[in-house]
């Protein structure tokens, strides 16, 4: 055999024993599991600076806190809120992620930079997850 055939059955050897090894795992439920985060609406804007490097806000009838965002783009979130009809919205520009949404009183508003939507989509579900307890 030549050594250019030995080569691509080395590496194909590798791939499958990768994907066979992935899924018996699957299969097994032996995966990394992602774990929900909980945390309650008013540590909701801390978390998220914290962890996430965004900026935020959380309004609501007794509480007003905004941090690394000023008045008039809350304002100007919360008008394309209300225009579009829906409890939430989100706005996508390359990397920066505008992230709006409202339950009952509470309003929450993210701004912040992300890779793809599946890192977005770990700050949707810590927002969802803090905004259960809150009644529409």
């Amino acid at each position: 055999m030549d050594i250019t055939w030995l080569v691509i059955l080395a590496v194909v050897g590798v791939v499958a024993g990768f994907l066979i090894t992935d899924r018996l795992l699957e299969s097994r439920r032996l995966t990394a599991r992602k774990r929900t985060v909980h945390v309650k609406p008013k540590d909701l804007g801390k978390f998220l600076k914290d962890k996430y490097l965004t900026n935020v806000a959380v309004l609501s009838k007794n509480r007003r806190e905004l941090i690394g965002v000023d008045e008039f783009e809350v304002n100007k979130m919360m008008t394309t809120l209300e225009a579009s009809g829906s409890d939430e919205v989100l706005l996508i520009s390359g990397s920066d992620y505008r992230y709006a949404v409202k339950r009952g009183d509470v309003f929450v508003y993210v701004h912040g930079k992300f890779l793809s939507l599946e890192d977005f989509s770990e700050v949707w579900t810590t927002i969802q997850t803090a905004l259960k307890e809150v009644v529409a």
